[in-house]
């Protein structure tokens, strides 16, 4: 699996540039225009691009206040390559933090909350802008302004396979006390008649952080919840395990995938595992009692550089064993890289539903679109 690792530009791209990179990439990699999933896209997609390129836009010089939270470097934008043995080939997944790094946190998720109404409006689900500006503000501080020094706000992301479209929006909750992070979850919860802690064994253990959750949106309605984990120290046999409370079947798949990371690149670090749990929601509005899916999420951007870019040929290698040998999703990858010319490993993840199905995904966020000439290590005043 030995590689060189291709040297990132080290000049900061200019906004123009990057935003073509990206447009061209849509073009080669999202569903045809004619398709259902294909129509959306094309609606959405220039709709997130300006939201998560348009302040650089505006000046190129923009100075960063924050850090970027999405991307180490200010890369705005992450692409995803789903594999699974479900019909319809890999769709074209990509997530942005809308505001960049040029904007305040506070400022950030008011533009990510402004974005996501502009997109359900655009798509002409009014259904679901109501409900997801509800749920919203129960995951949100108030007064808005006490988010104004946290690292991240909001992501927004689309999910577009040729015959299915999603929006998704992630949530952070980290800076609250854990105390407050669970009544957030719970008002939220309450607002689709459930209640999370008490009908999942995982969710109503108390002794693992809840550090943020998400929304899948779909024909016009909340169809998904997702409450994130945070593992301060993990191990392939304390995944397993957890995966085996949410279902016996799952605990195989889960440590496996985790014991050959670990075999090829070394201990989890420190606050470097995620636990996700995928909670349906009905056509009706009531969140399912039971997690569907649970997924494991390694973040690979803690790896070093030169391990790093190793991700790729190691998730291209662990699919066969998790019978997933004809990947479609490495194949996009691979054309991301050519296109932006090279591809920057952020996480993979294996998710497995109740049913026994798998599915894994490569985070990675393309080197030519910097935006930012590396981490900003103060924050401006």
């Amino acid at each position: 699996m030995s590689q060189s690792c291709p040297r990132p530009d080290p000049a900061i791209v200019p906004p123009a540039l990057a935003w073509q990179r990206a447009a061209h990439y849509f073009r080669q990699a999202a569903p045809a225009a004619q398709t259902p999933g294909g129509r959306l896209a094309a609606i959405a997609h220039p709709v997130l691009m300006a939201a998560s390129f348009g302040t650089a836009e505006q000046g190129t010089g923009a100075r960063p206040v924050r850090r970027s939270s999405i991307t180490e470097d200010g890369t705005p934008v992450i692409y995803s390559f789903k594999d699974t043995r479900e019909p319809g080939g890999p769709a074209f997944r990509c997530v942005v933090e809308p505001g960049g790094y040029a904007v305040r946190t506070d400022e950030q998720i008011q533009r990510a909350v402004h974005c996501l109404e502009e997109l359900c409006g655009a798509l002409g689900w009014h259904r679901a802008a109501q409900e997801s500006g509800l749920a919203l503000a129960k995951l949100l501080p108030r007064p808005l302004t006490l988010a104004r020094s946290w690292w991240g706000g909001i992501w927004l992301g689309i999910d577009a396979a040729p015959e299915a479209f999603r929006l998704k929006a992630y949530v952070n909750l980290r800076p609250h006390e854990p105390g407050q992070r669970w009544q957030m979850a719970q008002a939220l919860a309450a607002q689709l008649d459930a209640d999370l802690v008490a009908n999942d064994t995982i969710a109503g253990a108390g002794n693992i952080p809840l550090m943020g959750v998400g929304l899948a949106i779909e024909a016009d309605r909340i169809c998904a919840v997702r409450l994130y984990f945070g593992l301060d120290q993990a191990t392939p046999q304390s995944v397993g395990r957890l995966a085996g409370e949410f279902d016996p079947d799952a605990r195989l798949a889960i440590e496996l995938f985790a014991r050959e990371f670990t075999a090829s690149f070394g201990a989890f670090s420190h606050q470097s595992v995620a636990i996700c749990l995928d909670y349906p929601v009905s056509a009706q509005g009531r969140l399912a009692a039971r997690a569907a899916r649970f997924k494991l999420e390694l973040c690979a951007e803690m790896l070093a550089p030169e391990t790093r870019c190793q991700v790729l040929s190691w998730y291209r290698l662990v699919l066969p064993r998790l019978g997933l040998a004809d990947s479609l999703s490495v194949s996009k990858a691979d054309q991301a890289r050519s296109i932006f010319g090279g591809l920057l490993a952020k996480y993979v993840s294996l998710g497995v539903t109740r049913s026994g199905e798998c599915s894994t995904t490569l985070y990675a966020h393309p080197m030519g679109l910097r935006l930012e000439d590396g981490l900003i290590e103060e924050i401006a005043s």
